[in-house]
């Protein structure tokens, strides 16, 4: 199961990859978090204790990291690889693109993705709407 949003954005890549690299901040302008616990430097690596509405706390790892542009952290379970992946693509001087993506892969992971898709798909959808406003302020 894969599912992946853009969102034009009306600010700099700049000024959204500050907002984005801030995890921690996440709570705070979208409801999709409720605690993110980054245990260290946004770095590769780096692992994110993240609690989201409906679920249990899951820690997540930097898999990748291209500071001013991307972001992807992840899980591995029995069955079942999560991915999240933020990116970042300027569109002009005071404009930019983000795209998100969210990416479940494993023996488990089409049976969970069949089964929440829906509530996935809800979540990307409303951390794009929730970024945009955040940056139109």
């Amino acid at each position: 199961m894969k599912y992946e949003r853009k969102v034009e954005v009306p600010a700099s890549a700049e000024a959204t990859w500050r907002v984005l690299e801030d995890v921690e901040s996440f709570p705070s302008w979208t409801p999709t978090f409720e605690q993110v616990d980054l245990q260290g430097p946004l770095q590769k690596g780096t692992r994110v204790r993240i609690k989201q509405p409906g679920r249990g706390a899951v820690t997540y790892e930097v898999q990748e990291l291209e500071p001013g542009r991307r972001f992807q952290w992840g899980s591995r379970g029995a069955g079942n690889d999560q991915r999240a992946d933020h990116v970042v693509e300027p569109t002009g001087p005071e404009s930019c693109a983000v795209t998100l993506t969210f990416e479940m892969t494993g023996l488990l992971g089409g049976i969970a993705g069949g089964l929440f898709g829906g509530k996935i798909r809800g979540m990307v959808d409303t951390e794009a709407k929730a970024l945009r406003k955040r940056l139109s302020s």
